[in-house]
């Protein structure tokens, strides 16, 4: 069992995979991913590819099925009479309209759109296609019969994004557009920092998205907490139902395992020895 000086004295602030056991309890595996289709982003490391061939249980934030984007989809629009022109400035509208005009939205759809999915869409990386690692990883799962479960779902999800302050949601979207061309350049060093195993440096990226003001740097703050920080509590106290039960892999943003506030601190103070896994067989 860690303690609680060793709990404090990890920084987690770097790895991808990592073996979490207790007492006499099989080991199971958690593992960082990132929620964006790239092909190099597909291949596990050899140990995180053992760890997961051997899992009973594969574990992910959400299921990724056409039910849950419908659901997600629908929630994304404006109710009643409500315009997302009528609550941006002009100039940024007209920027959402270039943007993602370009992309193929039309004027209308972006009218419907809630703040917060607006972002979201001007936040996405450009070109696409294929799989993200958490799809790849469910379908295998799927393949190899193993059970499936979720931490999170689609209806807490939402409730999340609509609960980050408007005036959050509306400072973060300009942000964004004004940002918009250097994304796909930030997007190439996003995944090198990740494929190095840099959590921090994850951090830093993002953090990024709240500009230069203090004002973007407070909005930041708030959105990280919302997705990031209240989540990961959720789901480590979630998670722990299956470690219990040992030989499970579990598939979560990298994000989520960083830091003081992160899944890896949060396990290790209720207990669970938490230990980074870079070489060779877990």
């Amino acid at each position: 069992m860690a303690s609680p000086v060793a709990a404090l004295a990890q920084t987690y602030d770097r790895g991808l995979l990592w073996r979490v056991s207790q007492a006499e309890t099989p080991a199971s595996y958690l593992y960082g991913t990132m929620h964006l289709a790239d092909p190099r982003l597909l291949a596990l490391p050899p140990a995180a590819e053992a760890a997961f061939d051997r899992a009973r249980i594969f574990v992910l934030e959400l299921y990724p099925d056409r039910a849950v984007a419908a659901r997600f989809a629908e929630a994304s629009l404006l109710d009643g009479d409500m315009r997302l022109d009528a609550m941006l400035p002009e100039p940024v509208f007209v920027r959402l309209r270039a943007v993602m005009g370009a992309k193929g939205a039309t004027t209308e759809r972006l009218r419907q759109l809630k703040p917060w999915a607006a972002l979201l869409l001007a936040t996405a990386a450009p070109g696409g296609g294929g799989q993200s690692p958490d799809i790849a990883l469910y379908a295998r799962a799927r393949m190899q019969n193993k059970r499936i479960e979720e931490l999170d779902s689609v209806e807490e999800q939402i409730a999340v994004f609509d609960g980050i302050p408007l005036d959050a949601q509306l400072g973060l979207l300009e942000i964004a557009l004004k940002r918009h061309d250097a994304l796909a350049g930030e997007m190439e060093e996003h995944i090198a920092t990740y494929l190095a195993g840099d959590l921090a440096g994850l951090a830093r990226i993002a953090r990024r998205n709240g500009g230069d003001s203090e004002a973007g740097r407070r909005h930041q703050e708030k959105l990280e907490k919302a997705i990031i920080h209240d989540r990961s509590v959720v789901m480590a106290y979630r998670l722990q139902a299956y470690l219990r039960r040992g030989g499970a892999f579990a598939a979560v943003g990298a994000l989520h395992l960083y830091g003081p506030k992160g899944m890896l601190a949060l396990l290790a103070e209720d207990g669970w020895t938490v230990e980074p896994v870079t070489t060779g067989q877990p």
